[in-house]
């Protein structure tokens, strides 16, 4: 009509781009270009690109605000690596069992079948030879026998060696769900559920 005015209102004049996002004059409201580290119309949320977790097998994610990284760094719990924790270390390319023990790699961590004579997680440890039960040299609730002056240990299940020292982790498979801890036990573990879970598993 005869009154109507053109609206040359500048819509960055209001500095309406929070968390210094800069702003561009748009056809009734502004155009904000955030900073690396927020987003929204106005800049106005914090970006958080660790929710949900990029970091695979447990890894922790730290907030970078950084483009060039994708905003996250992963740190990986030991037996992975890769900017997501996603590639398994071949722990036995590094040499980790001594003393000419056999090493197998298996989901985030490995295993030594030590050389007759060694024991211990990587066969670093020389056996005496025993002549005694006493004290009970035996791993892991091992009972001690002693036959013709030779030790022998009889294991309880879910251990085995010579000494009964070796106790496979009953974790590996990860039971425990919904982010729970898991604890590795004899031939058993437990599930330490976060709030909120129940359950052998904290399934529910």
């Amino acid at each position: 009509g005869d009154l109507c005015q053109i609206d040359n209102l500048n819509e960055c004049d209001r500095n309406p781009c929070k968390n210094g996002g800069s702003c561009a004059d748009g056809p009734g409201k502004p155009i904000c270009t955030c900073t690396a580290q927020f987003a929204g119309d106005l800049c106005e949320y914090a970006r958080d690109d660790c929710r949900p977790n990029p970091c695979k097998f447990d890894g922790t994610c730290t907030n970078t605000g950084s483009v060039t990284d994708g905003g996250f760094t992963c740190r990986c719990k030991p037996g992975y690596t890769g900017a997501t924790c996603a590639i398994n270390v071949n722990e036995c390319l590094l040499g980790k069992c001594l003393n000419g023990a056999k090493c197998q790699n298996t989901e985030g961590k490995f295993n030594c079948t030590c050389a007759p004579g060694y024991y211990g997680t990587i066969c670093s440890l020389r056996q005496k030879k025993l002549k005694s039960c006493r004290p009970n040299p035996c791993k892991n609730r091992g009972r001690c026998t002693l036959t013709n002056g030779k030790v022998t240990c009889i294991c309880p299940a879910g251990t085995f060696g010579d000494l009964c020292e070796i106790n496979p982790d009953d974790c590996k498979s990860r039971p425990c769900q919904n982010r729970a801890t898991c604890i590795d036990g004899l031939n058993k573990y437990t599930c330490r559920c976060v709030q909120g879970y129940i359950g052998r598993n904290c399934e529910n």
